[in-house]
């Protein structure tokens, strides 16, 4: 048999119009040996690295080695809506894992590829057919949500609190559009003006509650992967926006499984410091405080009943509006509402609502998985 075998020098022999090489030449040179006619066989093909971590839309080109060198590298991707190869240059399609197989003759060699999605961010004009204007509206969309394999995601309304707009949220939470990408959760974030996002009685160009429960969903919902049932869908909001996603949910349970409320005012009226800001749009306090109680997010407790919504509550130990948080804490217990309620140091500002987003955000994660 090893007379019909010829090594790389047999075969170099052989071209040179040789007719024999003696055996003692070829030794150590067995692992190698060819038929003559035949390709060299690739000994081996190794790959620069062994792990890539990529973030979606990134592209980079991976090297192979081939020894002996000269053979064609075929590239595959066992995922390509992950992973995509062509040419050794690796692209990362959507969030994921893959392996980049390098093939060269029957040699292969491989590389994990771990894609991470981020979120991406727009603010948009949503039209209020109630209110006959545009509203700005940011919205953060995971990665998860695009490329080619998108994922319909759970919906999280997030709601500014009085004097401050929609991006006052990336002042409190600078890692807003990481936290999309961790919970997987589409983020809303409209601006409310000083409408407390309520339907004024008194002015008939604030109808806030009939765009932020109504309009503005159903805008989203037509225009986003989101998932659009109630039961992927919560609302919180801190301060003025933690009244408003209260009283808009409770009032609302058709549309927002889930709420939550940061420092929010949840029943204004012992609140005099308050009243200046209240008057424009719920009539003056001097003539129509009997009427505020139906715009407040505690009068509407009475209509609502145990377990027809996921309730977080939060509230600085410090806050000026601490009493109307325990009022509301106090009238659920009352009327036996099941709720989360923590009261923890700090005062009304950035920092301790930064501090109650994670909460906030697990809490909805929670109830969304026991809503699958």
């Amino acid at each position: 048999m090893r007379n019909t075998l010829c090594n790389i020098a047999v075969l170099a022999a052989l071209a040179a119009g040789c007719s024999a090489v003696s055996p003692l030449e070829n030794e150590g040179l067995d692992d190698i040996i060819v038929h003559y006619g035949e390709d060299v066989p690739v000994e081996s093909i190794t790959l620069g690295t062994d792990v890539l971590e990529l973030t979606k839309g990134q592209t980079v080109l991976l090297e192979a080695t081939v020894n002996p060198s000269g053979t064609e590298v075929e590239w595959t991707s066992t995922d390509p809506s992950v992973a995509w190869v062509s040419g050794g240059t690796v692209g990362a399609a959507s969030r994921g894992e893959a392996i980049i197989v390098a093939r060269a003759g029957v040699r292969t060699a491989q590389c994990k590829v771990t894609v991470t999605a981020v979120a991406q961010s727009e603010t948009i004009k949503v039209k209020s057919p109630s209110m006959g204007t545009e509203i700005e509206t940011i919205v953060v969309v995971p990665g998860i949500a695009t490329g080619r394999n998108p994922v319909k995601c759970p919906t999280v309304y997030l709601l500014h609190g009085a004097y401050g707009k929609p991006e006052h949220w990336y002042r409190v939470c600078p890692e807003l559009n990481e936290l999309a990408d961790r919970y997987g959760f589409i983020f809303v974030i409209p601006d409310g003006a000083m409408s407390w996002y309520m339907d004024s009685p008194v002015d008939a160009s604030i109808r806030y509650e009939t765009f932020t429960s109504i309009e503005l969903v159903d805008y989203i919902d037509n225009c986003y992967p989101t998932i659009p049932k109630r039961e992927k869908r919560a609302i919180t909001g801190l301060s003025m926006g933690g009244h408003g996603s209260m009283y808009n949910a409770l009032k609302h349970t058709d549309t927002f499984g889930a709420v939550g409320s940061m420092s929010g005012c949840l029943d204004f009226r012992p609140l005099e410091v308050l009243y200046g800001i209240l008057d424009p749009v719920l009539g003056s306090h001097e003539t129509h405080m009997d009427e505020w109680l139906q715009y407040t997010a505690i009068g509407q407790i009475p209509y609502i009943k145990d377990g027809e919504i996921a309730i977080i509550v939060d509230c600085g130990s410090e806050d000026f509006i601490l009493e109307g948080t325990t009022l509301f804490h106090d009238a659920l217990v009352a009327a036996g509402i099941s709720h989360s309620y923590e009261l923890r140091p700090g005062i009304h500002d950035d920092d301790y609502w930064h501090g109650s987003i994670p909460k906030h955000l697990d809490f909805f994660q929670n109830y969304f998985n026991l809503n699958e």
